[in-house]
């Protein structure tokens, strides 16, 4: 196998509360990730090999800690 980076990118919210993105791996999920402010929309995961099939999902939670459903 390869080693290599997979770069995640998503839209910004438009809910001008957002604080930060929360990123996990895995169904269920397995490993999070929190990304803080609304503009930043990309995550890079590294040492994941080529032939593995990762799922990654994304929400947004805002300043009172109410999240987005996942993504799918």
């Amino acid at each position: 196998g390869v080693s290599g980076r997979i770069k995640l990118t998503w839209s910004p919210s438009a809910d001008t509360d957002i604080v930060g993105y929360c990123l996990c791996t895995g169904v269920p999920c397995q490993s999070y990730d929190t990304i803080w402010g609304v503009s930043e929309t990309s995550y890079v995961c590294a040492d994941h090999w080529a032939t593995d099939q990762h799922t990654y999902r994304v929400l947004a939670f805002d300043s009172c800690g109410k999240a987005s459903p996942w993504t799918q």
